[in-house]
């Protein structure tokens, strides 16, 4: 997940974002050029600042998993399933019962070390990028709307088992990472760079879903957080240059995706009877 790129890292054509620009000589007369030392911080996480939301939140969500761990250790560094389902797990039942905090309180919570480690790395990575080149507000309202939306659905869908984590809300970031490669690949320059980005992405995803936190990933959550990310990035592109001819079909399809997903798994929710 470390390694993904936003579009901005590739779309580029004044070498905005390269490692040695204008500032990093000395001189441009001179033939010795000596460059400033490599900041990991900027490697690791483009666009890093501290008065970052992605910043907030994911300290946010680090004490709360230190608080939950000490409400009940627990020999394996994981909150119990009593403890995340007391401070609002995504728990379909309780849902329909009127509980609507937890379609958004799961966002805080995580089921165990390498749950929040893993979240909160992917979060830094791409979030300061999106912050940098859609604003902090947007972002924001991406972040907590994809998270309700990947919850909404996965209640419906998986009513009786409990879901916690923020990789709904990490779904949407990379669903307007989507968005944007699907608005502007006829205009990237290296998509080489793009492909192998996609390719060890998935190359860690699937390693992690079936080895480390397999057995507990929402995919159901993943699949709302995605496609509301992709849609929502759609919209948010409007004024984006070199838009795709068909940009007006696709952005009335995403609003037709974003009602939908608001609409059906609701009225699945509270109207289909079921037991657990």
């Amino acid at each position: 997940m470390s390694n993904i790129h936003t579009l901005a890292d590739y779309r580029d054509d004044f070498g905005e974002h390269l490692p040695f620009n204008r500032g990093y000589y000395e001189s441009q007369s001179s033939f010795i050029q000596r460059s400033k030392p490599i900041d990991i911080v900027q490697l690791i996480f483009p666009h890093f600042t501290w008065f970052s939301f992605v910043i907030a939140v994911s300290i946010i969500q680090i004490i709360i998993f230190i608080i939950l761990i000490a409400a009940e250790p627990n020999k394996l560094l994981s909150p119990t399933r009593e403890v995340l389902a007391y401070f609002g797990a995504n728990i379909g039942e309780k849902i329909k019962a009127g509980e609507i905090h937890r379609l958004i309180l799961p966002i805080f919570l995580h089921a165990n070390f390498f749950h929040v480690f893993f979240n909160v790395i992917f979060q830094l990575r791409v979030g300061f990028t999106l912050e940098k080149n859609y604003g902090i507000p947007k972002i924001i309202l991406l972040y907590f709307l994809t998270g309700i939306y990947g919850n909404i659905l996965s209640s419906a869908v998986t009513y009786c088992t409990l879901k916690v984590g923020a990789s709904t809300s990490g779904m949407g970031l990379l669903g307007i990472i989507c968005a944007e490669l699907m608005l502007l690949w006829h205009v990237i320059r290296h998509r080489e760079r793009v492909l192998f980005n996609i390719t060890f992405f998935t190359a860690i995803s699937i390693f992690y879903y079936f080895t480390i936190n397999g057995q507990s990933i929402d995919h159901v959550g993943h699949l709302g957080g995605l496609l509301s990310g992709i849609a929502l990035g759609v919209l948010y592109n409007k004024n984006m240059e070199n838009k795709p001819s068909w940009y007006n079909y696709i952005r009335i399809i995403s609003i037709g995706v974003l009602i939908l997903l608001a609409i059906v798994p609701s009225i699945i929710l509270f109207t289909v009877k079921r037991t657990c």
